[in-house]
């Protein structure tokens, strides 16, 4: 990359102007992003990007800010989190100055909009933010912080269909998972269907205690499940899986028997379909990879350039 650096510049003065300058980069479109399977012979140089021309409003920075507390301390949260919102990084990439940053950061808490940090310089999202930001995507009927995990509660593969549709059809990727218990049926004849639909219920709390509030579980029958991740990428979504497949082999759902997960995942980012059929069937078809390789595994589609991870404790 050719960011333009000086001599005299500390790591400090570095390091912000090299992460701001890919900042406006992505902004402006001018970065593209590869298959990581892919090497490139050549790489792009990114020109060093200057300053906003114009300067921006108080409302454009408060605008700003309360995306960040939403995005950082909601969504990449399990729970809502502390936000620093008079940081210089962001003062730099905007073109303001950290005063401008900290008189919109009392704006929004005046209009509660954040709520205040531990100390002046930080925020958290307010439950005010939280519903201004539900009534704003067209998901807000689809994903509920309320939705109650359980067996008997969890919508079906129908319902999942649709909310994937609703997905697709606003302008976001999406990631799908699709997971099998391992050796489930072994609980039901071995300890009775009681003590099976108490495992299904571990199971399904220990998959709603990793991904929060970041996505949707569905059944559909049985002991498969689906978990739908709007906005996730193909490697994102891949990390999850792997959380889940050994959050839940951790948790030993089954008591002494060995209960775990095969794991297929598909993401819109990976595949030229844009049909949610399509997509689940993918999704599918690398579960049963996972299966049929030796089971506690994640398998991503494409499986060709994907190798599936063995468990590990």
């Amino acid at each position: 990359m050719e960011l333009g650096f000086s001599f005299n510049q500390t790591v400090f003065d570095i390091v912000p102007e090299a992460i701001n300058s890919v900042r406006r980069a992505v902004d402006d479109g001018v970065v593209t992003f590869y298959d990581l399977d892919v090497r490139q012979e050549t790489y792009q140089r990114i020109k060093h990007q200057q300053m906003l021309s114009e300067r921006l409003s108080q409302q454009e920075i408060e605008r700003f800010l309360a995306g960040k507390a939403y995005i950082l301390g909601f969504l990449a949260a399990d729970e809502p989190s502390e936000v620093w919102g008079a940081d210089p990084w962001d003062a730099q990439y905007l073109g303001v100055t950290k005063k401008e940053l900290l008189l919109a950061t009392r704006i929004l808490r005046a209009n509660g909009l954040v709520d205040p940090g531990s100390v002046t310089e930080y925020m958290r999202p307010s439950d005010k933010l939280l519903a201004e930001q539900a009534s704003s995507n067209q998901e807000a009927e689809i994903f509920q912080p309320s939705q109650q995990l359980s067996r008997l509660s969890l919508p079906n593969k129908e319902v999942l269909l649709a909310d994937m549709e609703t997905v697709l059809n606003r302008r976001a990727v999406l990631a799908l998972l699709v997971v099998d218990l391992d050796n489930f049926k072994t609980v039901n004849d071995a300890l009775g269907h009681l003590e099976g639909d108490a495992c299904l219920d571990r199971v399904v709390s220990t998959i709603g205690n990793v991904i929060g509030r970041r996505g949707k579980v569905y059944r559909w029958g049985g002991d498969e499940f689906a978990i739908l991740l709007p906005d996730f990428s193909s490697e994102e979504a891949q990390a999850t899986a792997e959380r889940i497949r050994c959050a839940v082999e951790q948790e030993k759902p089954g008591g002494e028997i060995a209960v775990t997960t095969s794991i297929g995942v598909c993401a819109s980012d990976r595949t030229d379909s844009k049909s949610v059929h399509e997509i689940l069937h993918f999704a599918e078809k690398a579960m049963y990879e996972s299966k049929r390789t030796g089971r506690n595994r994640v398998t991503v589609w494409p499986m060709s350039s994907n190798v599936s991870k063995v468990a590990h404790t």
